[in-house]
């Protein structure tokens, strides 16, 4: 039933307002029958694109671990590099030391990198370093000492960092290209007194510790190499 003004006018204020609320809901039900909102994702390439270079070396990530990490690092780097671009070209090199000993040279300079891409046929070397401090004890008290233990409220944690830097340098020029670093903190064991005075203890595997470290600071490392993608909203036709 359509109503003139003047019957609409007559209606009590309790109905007029039950007319407005579904005249405005009609008209919203028809707006958006005909377009509606989604998202879309746009992908943006990789900051930076190695497949710009013929080959790639990659020498041996060199480690300052107690623990031998440098292979172990280097492959996970590799791996995640590869997996971000696939087809570019990576010729693994070995150790920095049996390298240098290769081209007769005693540290990565300009020369030692261009003897390298004649000898190798690389246009570019990728380097890394994995810093590791040593196990960190970390003793926490929520007021001082005395209350601390009259209460329960004691915890120690005894913690690893790393540090994991690269940079990818061309071999004619010796020139830094590219170069990125990640750093954190991991908890390796944990001990503390709760208030009913029990002894709560929690111990990581080292080694899994390490590999969770070095998985986690390379996927930060690399990010560059990886594309980024933007969500945005649109509106469609039906």
């Amino acid at each position: 039933m359509i109503l003139t003004t003047v019957q609409q006018l007559l209606l009590p204020t309790a109905y007029r307002r039950l007319l407005l609320l579904g005249t405005i809901a009609a008209a919203s039900m028809f707006m958006f029958g005909c377009t509606k909102t989604i998202m879309v994702t746009i992908p943006h390439p990789p900051r930076v694109d190695l497949k710009a270079y013929n080959t790639i070396g990659i020498v041996e990530f060199a480690s300052t671990c107690s623990t031998p990490l440098n292979r172990e690092v280097t492959q996970s780097f590799l791996e995640w590099v590869q997996a971000a671009q696939p087809g570019a070209r990576l010729l693994e090199l070995g150790s920095e030391e049996l390298l240098l000993q290769g081209i007769g040279r005693k540290e990565l300079d300009p020369v030692a990198l261009k003897l390298i891409g004649e000898k190798y046929h690389v246009d570019a070397v990728l380097t890394g370093l994995l810093e590791v401090s040593e196990v960190k004890p970390n003793l926490q008290l929520s007021t001082n000492l005395a209350s601390a233990l009259s209460s329960g409220n004691v915890s120690a944690k005894s913690y690893v960092t790393g540090v994991l830097s690269a940079k990818l340098r061309e071999t004619k020029s010796g020139v830094t290209l590219w170069g990125n670093s990640g750093h954190g903190k991991w908890t390796l064991a944990s001990v503390g007194l709760n208030s009913d005075k029990q002894i709560n203890f929690g111990m990581s595997n080292k080694q899994e510790k390490y590999s969770q470290m070095i998985r986690d600071l390379v996927r930060v490392v690399t990010a560059d190499f990886r594309p980024t993608y933007e969500q945005r909203e649109v509106e469609k036709d039906h």
